[in-house]
């Protein structure tokens, strides 16, 4: 991946909030779901990134994804690997992509519902799931 830093700062330092997707588009148009989570662990470095919110089609990050009840609220980053054991489909690839970004560089990422209304809201008031350096209260995997 190749990160265009100075844009991206250009835009912040103007008071512009840059929302960040690769873009993928078929032929036809239509729109096709990309890995955005490596790409995301790529900018964490170059733009010096200490905090991701994620938002996709699921409440956070859930043990069993068929029980919506299994949501792990928070988590250890030291335990990502663990969560291999129970990530089903794209969500291995966040899971994969959360350990580069920490590797990289970021301290906290928020993973939950993008379809709900005010996600970001919801998220950050504890809403999701929390991944984190040690310091908070973790759930055991």
């Amino acid at each position: 991946y190749k990160i265009n830093s100075r844009l991206i700062k250009l835009l912040l330092n103007n008071d512009f909030l840059p929302v960040i997707t690769p873009p993928a588009i078929t032929k036809e148009g239509e729109i096709v779901n990309t890995d955005s989570d490596l790409a995301i662990s790529a900018m964490v470095k170059s733009l010096k990134i200490r905090t991701i919110i994620s938002l996709f089609e699921a409440p956070g990050f859930l043990r069993d994804v068929n029980d919506r009840t299994s949501l792990i609220s928070k988590i250890d980053k030291n335990q990502l690997p663990n969560l291999l054991k129970y990530a089903r489909g794209r969500m291995k690839k966040k899971v994969l992509g959360a350990v580069k970004a920490f590797e990289a560089g970021v301290d906290r990422i928020y993973w939950g519902d993008g379809r709900r209304q005010q996600p970001i809201k919801k998220l950050l008031d504890g809403q999701g799931t929390i991944i984190s350096q040690r310091g908070l209260d973790h759930e055991r995997l």
